[in-house]
């Protein structure tokens, strides 16, 4: 079993856990660490190495966080062995159903399921006045002026 590290600013990570246990139940092999602000880097890779030793089962883990280029992300790039700890950005909600939909199927590749992660996360990114005026006919445009609030 692929093993997820949720890995964030603040208590994004813990909260993404407890969304993830509502929709999905208990999951075996995956952990949170969030970054809190003053927190010595030291002591966060600290947390950060221990949390990935836990969740790898032998097959590997994917180090998800939040945004790339923060500072969760750059210490996690830090820890990037292809095929055995990937890193993936962008943390959200559909990204952590389709590895665990991954993961109770059996796929056993973190950088096969790091690609799957990322393509769930970014296909279910969406505007709903653009996908509501293409169920409605229009083309999506509103009459205000880009960006502005009317």
């Amino acid at each position: 079993m692929v093993g997820l590290v949720l890995f964030s600013h603040a208590g994004l990570s813990d909260a993404f856990m407890d969304v993830l246990k509502m929709v999905a139940g208990e999951q075996e092999h995956v952990a949170s660490v969030g970054v809190s602000a003053g927190e010595k880097a030291d002591d966060v890779k600290s947390r950060l190495d221990e949390a990935i030793r836990a969740t790898d089962a032998g097959c590997g883990v994917i180090v998800v966080t939040d945004l790339f280029g923060g500072s969760p992300a750059n210490l996690a790039l830090a820890r990037l062995v292809p095929g055995k700890v990937e890193i993936v950005s962008g943390l959200n909600l559909a990204m952590l159903l389709k590895a665990i939909d991954l993961r109770m199927r059996k796929l056993e590749d973190p950088i096969v399921m790091a690609r799957a992660m990322v393509r769930e996360g970014q296909e279910n990114i969406s505007l709903a006045s653009d996908i509501l005026a293409k169920r409605s006919g229009g083309d999506g445009k509103s009459s205000r002026a880009a960006g502005g609030a009317g």
